[in-house]
Order: structure tokens, then sequence, then C-alpha cells
């Protein structure tokens, strides 16, 4: 049962930022959120990036490398609901009363980007790890992995300009180790091929042509609009 009078949750933190840069070659900075008490207590988040870049005739070639490791307490509207076809709550923070209290998420996460934007080129790849990640099972309620899952993404994105003609690509390959969990398909691409023109210059401006998508196949979460969450 929910309490009566309504709920409560405070959070009291501190943070900060440090940043540096190196001329017009290297930009860094790095920061912290630690939250000291209340609803979040105990979460924390360190993150950092670091950018550098590099010039042929004035035309940037930009490396940026950046992560974070973040412990974070699950939302309120995850760990508590009620409406005419879920009701479920945490009010008790104890396992042994209540099966649906939900632990912490830790979240480790690195990436890097190289952009090249005088040729329409970008590239990336990232890695994240995962503990006890928080997920919506096949009842359509909260539930949360025990293990540690792992996700890794790599992706190209190159444009091209023929006068008035714009095409764009995108390649996204992707895998992650506990599908059960966290369902993605492994490979998907988008092309958007449009003209771009100005109908009354500086007035008006038109861009007309179709977008595609692809991926491949998987099992995709599905949808409960009582909870408007997906779910395995």
């Amino acid at each position: 049962m929910f309490p009566q009078g309504g709920t409560k949750k405070n959070d009291t933190y501190v943070y900060g930022t440090v940043q540096g840069k190196l001329r017009r070659f290297v930009d860094w900075n790095a920061g912290i959120n630690y939250h000291l008490a209340g609803f979040r207590s105990q979460d924390i988040k360190l993150n950092a990036e670091l950018r550098l870049s590099a010039y042929i005739k004035s035309r940037p070639i930009t490396l940026t490398v950046k992560g974070f490791i973040e412990d974070r307490t699950p939302d309120y509207w995850v760990t508590n609901y009620h409406s005419n076809h879920f009701v479920w709550s945490d009010y008790t923070r104890s396992r042994e009363t209540n099966p649906w209290t939900l632990s912490k998420e830790t979240e480790t996460r690195i990436e890097g980007h190289l952009d090249v934007p005088s040729i329409g080129f970008e590239a990336g790849v990232w890695q994240s790890v995962v503990t006890d990640k928080i997920y919506y099972d096949w009842q359509g309620r909260p539930a949360q992995n025990s293990g540690t899952i792992s996700l890794t993404g790599f992706y190209v994105r190159k444009d091209f300009k023929l006068g008035p003609m714009r095409f764009n690509h995108r390649v996204l390959v992707q895998k992650s180790s506990n599908e059960d969990v966290v369902a993605l398909p492994l490979a998907s691409a988008y092309a958007s091929y449009f003209a771009d023109f100005h109908l009354v210059r500086n007035v008006l401006r038109l861009q007309i042509g179709f977008d595609a998508w692809y991926h491949t196949e998987y099992y995709a979460p599905r949808y409960n609009p009582a909870t408007m969450q997906f779910y395995k």
C-alpha cells in the first residue's frame, strides 16, 4: 500500500568541474557529482573528456575520447507505480519484505569519435559495462539482472554533396552480451537522399527527398501503454 499524504524525496549533493585548453589543439574537462544524503544517497558520477584537434589548410580533424563511471539509484517511478493494471512499491527498502526492491545500477562507459567535417566523415566506437541492469521483464514489471552486461558499438557516417543534392549515410554495428535483458540489432543503416535549395533566396529554403532505414532481425521489446515502458 502507498502511504497516506504523499511522499517527499530530497537530495543533497556536491559537484565540481575542471577544464583546460592548450591553444587550439587540446581541450579537456573532468567532473564529479556526488550525492551526500537523501533519496540518491551515495550516488556518484565521474566523467572526463579529451579532445585533440589537427588542422590541414585550416580544416579541422578532431579526435574525441570521453567516458564516465556512475553508480545510480533507480528513479522513483521505476520503484513505485500505481495504475489500474499495475501496482508495485519500494517503500520498505528491504528485499526481505518487498521483492520489488531494486539496488543501484553501475555503468562504466568509454567512447571515441573521429570527426572530419570538411569531407562529411565521422566514425566512433564505444564500450559500456553495466552491472545490476534494471529492465522490465516479460510481465511488464521492473526487474534487475544480477550479472554484468557488456554493450559494444561502432558506427561510420559519410555525407556527400553534388550541387544541390545531398547523400547522407550512416551504418551502425552493435552487440549486447545479454540479449534477454538488452536486445539490439547486430547492424542497422540509415540513408537520406534529398535536394536542398532556396525556393526564395534568403526567405524560403526547401529540402525534398526520402529517408530509408534498415536493421537486421532481432527480438525487439514489446510496448506496454499502461506503464509507457518497453518490456521483454
